[in-house]
């Protein structure tokens, strides 16, 4: 191959290559998903299953609150939740969908947890944003749930839509 054809060739892959990551860099609409719920509380709740001390093993759980992050401003925030209490202690396993309700329109996000304060954060766990209504109609992406128990919990990733 001669000396102009290698740099012809090499010209030609290096535009491919920038065609084809232009292509990639417009096609995303991802941006930072940052959002914080600055207070929220347990609004509501049924044991489903008990042990032989009469000690509730698992339970259906409803929480609201406020939403404050860099998708809409301010919020409302509503979580189902399914918890179960039979690691024992300061322990519990939480299957949790959540939504984070603004004036454009409505996220909703899934977690599975183990809640433990034997690793810092009592909430410390990956989330998947699983869609959402309106201006967020199609949503995708995720990150990490943050939390000590109480409020703030932070939700921190990748938002796409």
């Amino acid at each position: 191959m001669t000396m102009k054809r290698r740099l012809a060739t090499a010209a030609t892959v290096a535009v491919m290559a920038g065609i084809l990551q232009t292509g990639a860099v417009a096609a995303s609409n991802g941006r930072g998903f940052h959002l914080d719920l600055p207070s929220w509380g347990f609004t509501g709740g049924v044991c489903l299953a008990f042990d032989g001390d009469g000690d509730c093993t698992l339970a259906v759980v409803t929480a609201d609150g406020v939403v404050a992050g860099t998708i809409d401003g301010t919020g409302a925030y509503h979580a189902d939740l399914v918890v179960d209490f039979s690691p024992g202690g300061d322990c519990n396993i939480v299957d949790e969908t959540d939504s984070f309700a603004f004036a454009s329109g409505t996220v909703f996000v899934h977690s599975h947890h183990e809640d433990c304060r034997i690793h810092g954060n009592r909430i410390d766990t990956d989330f998947t944003i699983t869609g959402g209504t309106g201006a967020y109609a199609g949503a995708s992406g995720g990150g990490k749930e943050l939390g000590n128990g109480g409020a703030p919990i932070r939700y921190n990733g990748r938002f796409d839509h």
